[in-house]
């Protein structure tokens, strides 16, 4: 783990990647702050390695970018069946 120098602020909470996520967002709106690192399931993470992880969507979010991504063969099926019965007819 660095020595982390200057004024340090700590965040933590029950969800793993909100802490991260809630201290970028106020980092965007204030301008002056910003993250350094974090220790992230017990292992230390740079500053790029945590700005990545606040950018990981909801889980909502994530819920919805899945299940589109596994509708999307039957839905490429469904649509090139339509375009083949409209040519024959």
């Amino acid at each position: 783990m660095p020595n982390l120098e200057g004024e340090i602020a700590v965040s933590y909470g029950a969800d793993q990647i909100w802490p991260a996520k809630g201290v970028q967002q106020f980092a965007d709106k204030s301008g002056g702050l910003k993250i350094v690192g974090g220790i992230f399931e017990g292992r230390y993470l740079g500053a790029a390695e945590m700005q990545a992880l606040a950018k990981i969507p909801e889980k909502e979010v994530l819920y919805g970018q899945l299940l589109n991504l596994m509708q999307w063969p039957i839905r490429s099926l469904v649509m090139t069946l339509s375009e083949i019965s409209k040519t024959k007819n």
